[in-house]
């Protein structure tokens, strides 16, 4: 008995040990490991604090709203309007070409007012510089109108699923690579965008491109990885090629090919699925694969000359 009582007392002390030193450590690491200064929002008190941080944290506070820097911080708005526009909302109370980072930082939803005269009282309305965009950091749902910005970078919004852009006519650079939650995209008027990539955006439901079809520069467009969209529409886009096989989830899919397109596969296994189903004439395009000949003709334009294997 005695022997049993002194092995359950080893056990114990080594055990303590254990502990005791891996308190040690973490502690020993997290004293030497560099601070940051974030300005950190508590929901309990609903207020806005500076602290510093491990560095190792950084990312766990900037996911829930946190930003880097102290929280008098300011975001530079250069445009008047959008400005104004802020100060509708209620996120700013000054027109001073800055609005208090932290006021901005956790709006998930942000409709900018376009083409309508009425906006906000008028001003609204003629908006045409968004910079300070890149501090809304929260965003799952961002919409405006034609702006002279020409590069955006949607990186610093990583939870955005909703993205409207319209009359894009200045715009030549996109990237929404590490928008991995984006499902709804439209993009209207963007005459000068020469490509866009959506390979990472594999949660995308919709998309929407309607460009202008006199001068347009995007020329290949791969789906292939985007494999739920159940809605595509592409108007007057200068493909020549357009390779639908891997989209499974289609049911609704209307395209107005411009001149250039000669051939479109939608051999995906799927078209009797599709709801709405709308392809325009177009005399160069020549090859059109589908999954069934005799039922592509029985239920969609003869116009076409429907084949299982174009090649």
């Amino acid at each position: 008995m005695k022997k049993l009582l002194y092995l359950l007392f080893l056990s114990l002390f080594a055990f303590t040990a254990c502990e005791k030193e891996e308190e040690i450590i973490d502690f020993t690491a997290d004293k030497k490991a560099p601070k940051v200064e974030v300005c950190h929002y508590d929901a309990t008190t609903d207020r806005w604090e500076t602290i510093e941080i491990n560095e190792n944290a950084v990312k766990a506070h900037l996911n829930h709203g946190d930003f880097l820097g102290d929280c008098d911080r300011e975001t530079y708005v250069p445009d008047d309007h959008f400005e104004y526009f802020l100060m509708y909302e209620g996120y700013d109370d000054s027109m001073d070409n800055s609005v208090l980072t932290k006021n901005i930082t956790n709006i998930k939803i942000l409709d900018i007012p376009y083409d309508n005269p009425g906006a906000c009282g008028g001003p609204c309305s003629e908006i045409s510089d968004i910079t300070g965009i890149e501090d809304f950091i929260s965003l799952t749902d961002l919409s405006f109108g034609m702006v002279i910005n020409t590069n955006f970078d949607f990186s610093f919004a990583p939870n955005l699923e909703k993205l409207r852009m319209r009359e894009q006519e200045y715009l030549t650079y996109l990237d929404l690579s590490h928008n991995f939650s984006l499902s709804h995209l439209y993009i209207s008027g963007a005459k000068n965008l020469t490509t866009l990539d959506l390979i990472n955006n594999t949660a995308l439901l919709e998309l929407n491109l309607e460009i202008s079809p006199l001068i347009v520069n995007i020329t290949s467009l791969d789906l292939s990885n985007n494999t739920e969209i159940v809605k595509l529409i592409l108007q007057s886009i200068p493909l020549s090629t357009l390779d639908l096989s891997n989209n499974t989830a289609l049911t609704h899919l209307e395209i107005i090919p411009s001149p250039t397109m000669i051939s479109l596969n939608l051999n995906n296994q799927n078209n009797q699925n599709l709801s709405y189903f709308y392809v325009s004439e177009s005399p160069n395009l020549t090859c059109f694969q589908v999954d069934d000949v005799v039922w592509s003709i029985a239920n969609w334009t003869n116009y076409y000359t429907y084949s299982k294997n174009c090649y």
